[in-house]
């Protein structure tokens, strides 16, 4: 048996001493970290700074009075706040929101919202106090997660504390509902991350986004368009989006270009799924149903319009059909519909689902269609 120095004996010694001390040095280390990190993360709740006959007005079926002072008080404190779940919602209005802030709920964001009745009981909702003024001003760097906000048709959803761009503004787990503009504003640029959100309800769901990323997200029954992009909404990138049920077009897109759309399904608009005109755009690995149930217009009975402009088409599939009650109109009459020398490569796709014709190309277009059933 071949013998073991001296150094290396006394090693093994003290190892195997001092082995059952690890665990201990170790789990001291864990609460040493637990104690920097605590599990609130820093945020300090609204409810100290709300007066207690107004935490009873959020947990009413009608909440009344003007909840602002308290978030507008904690905010001062700290720029961290959670808004605990109330039985009711909190009532807002013109609160600026600094750099840096994160608003924390909890919510269960409903399919759509016609009513601020729908919004009651759903956790950390918010509507706006005064039906004139938007419930929160964004500066850069805003971020909110798990709210529910229930606006005002004539009011907009983010808007600019500065009336210019907003920028690095994050969205998680939230619901936009009434909005004039869930997700965007008429009046500035957005440049915004959106992921796992409820876009519904709205006149246009989501507008005037730019070097955006939206995800994992529901964008439906919006009065007009599911997404608008027009006049330097560029650069944006949609991926893994439900985009159904909107009044007018899915997608708009109008003089807008570097957008790509990937991995999503676009179902049961009352115009054309895609509306494209003089902008550039990719789309890939989509699914469009059932587009144009409500026109009776050909160019707008139609999966994918475009007029002039550039469009690269990859991985699509078309397909017809009526409402999901198998009533309403079959729907729609063509898979494409180009015009205006319109420029399109289409590749790997089955643009069977129509009722017409595949394609309808007018003079002037320019298409390409390659391994693709039509």
């Amino acid at each position: 048996m071949r013998n073991i120095d001296f150094k290396k004996r006394t090693f093994l010694k003290y190892a195997i001493y001092g082995f059952p001390i690890l665990p201990v040095l170790f789990k001291a280390k864990v609460a040493v970290g637990s104690e920097s990190f605590p599990s609130n993360d820093g945020f300090i709740s609204i409810r100290p700074f709300l007066d207690p006959k107004d935490w009873l007005d959020c947990n009413s079926k009608k909440p009344l009075k003007d909840h602002s002072y308290a978030l507008i008080n904690a905010l001062k404190e700290s720029n961290k706040i959670y808004l605990p779940p109330v039985k009711g919602y909190y009532l807002f209005q013109n609160v600026v929101l600094p750099k840096g802030a994160i608003l924390k709920g909890e919510s269960e964001l409903p399919y759509v919202a016609n009513d601020i009745k729908d919004i009651i009981g759903n956790g950390s909702a918010v509507s706006n106090f005064d039906s004139k003024c938007p419930i929160f001003k964004f500066n850069n760097h805003v971020s909110l997660t798990g709210l529910a906000l229930y606006g005002n048709k004539n009011i907009d959803g983010l808007i600019s504390a500065t009336g210019s761009k907003v920028s690095n503004i994050r969205l998680s787990k939230c619901g936009f509902y009434n909005f004039r503009i869930g997700i965007g504003s008429l009046s500035n640029y957005i440049k915004v991350d959106v992921e796992d959100c409820n876009v519904s309800s709205n006149n246009i769901g989501i507008a005037n986004v730019v070097d955006s990323k939206l995800t994992l997200s529901t964008i439906n029954a919006n009065v007009m368009y599911g997404i608008k992009l027009s006049d330097g909404a560029n650069d944006n990138i949609f991926s893994a989006l439900k985009i159904e049920w909107n009044g007018e077009n899915n997608l708009y897109v109008k003089n807008a270009v570097n957008n790509v759309i990937s991995a999503s399904i676009l179902d049961r608009s009352g115009k054309a799924g895609i509306y494209l005109e003089n902008s550039e755009i990719i789309l890939n690995e989509i699914i469009i149903r059932r587009s144009g149930g409500s026109s009776n217009i050909p160019k707008e009975s139609t999966h994918i319009y475009i007029k002039g402009g550039n469009a690269i088409i990859n991985n699509i599939i078309t397909k017809s059909g009526r409402n999901d009650d198998g009533k309403g109109k079959l729907s729609p009459d063509f898979s494409i519909y180009a015009e205006n020398d319109a420029s399109l490569i289409i590749s790997d796709s089955d643009l069977t689902g129509r009722r017409v014709d595949s394609v309808y190309e007018m003079s002037g277009s320019d298409m390409k269609i390659r391994n693709s059933k039509k």
